[in-house]
């Protein structure tokens, strides 16, 4: 018998973004402000072809090489963000059972010529801790 989700939670764009840079500003002690480029791969053949969308979160830190001012861009993966959002969530009593990204394409363009990929945020599978479910 498979156990329903009871808790959820939704996290939207920019606060995913605000809760993501203060979380790698406080474990690097720098400035760590989280960006996201959005992009779309055409995956598949012939009849099967389909938009991935691609999310790429990313921060970038200056850094005095002697006289020069270099910028290193360091990426996260989903994993990474998973990962974060884990140990954010657990402050709250909660674990997170799973992530699920709100991505997808949406046709701009007069005759559907183009389709632009967007992200809304995530939803939040938890699980409080401490807490058994008892199934009926």
């Amino acid at each position: 018998m498979k156990e329903k989700v009871d808790i959820t939670m939704d996290i939207n764009k920019s606060e995913l973004l605000k809760m993501l840079s203060a979380y790698y500003t406080e474990k690097l002690n720098k400035e760590a402000n989280i960006k996201l480029n959005i992009s779309k791969e055409l995956r598949g053949y012939g009849y099967s072809e389909y938009n991935e969308v691609i999310l790429e979160f990313y921060f970038v830190n200056e850094h005095n090489l002697g006289p020069a001012k270099v910028k290193i861009t360091n990426t996260l993966t989903k994993e990474d963000v998973n990962e974060a959002l884990s140990e954010i969530i657990e402050k709250l009593g909660y674990s997170v059972d799973a992530v699920n990204y709100k991505t997808g394409t949406r046709s701009t363009g007069y005759y559907d010529d183009y389709e632009e990929p967007y992200f809304e945020g995530v939803t939040l599978n938890l699980k409080q801790k401490g807490m058994k479910r008892v199934l009926e």
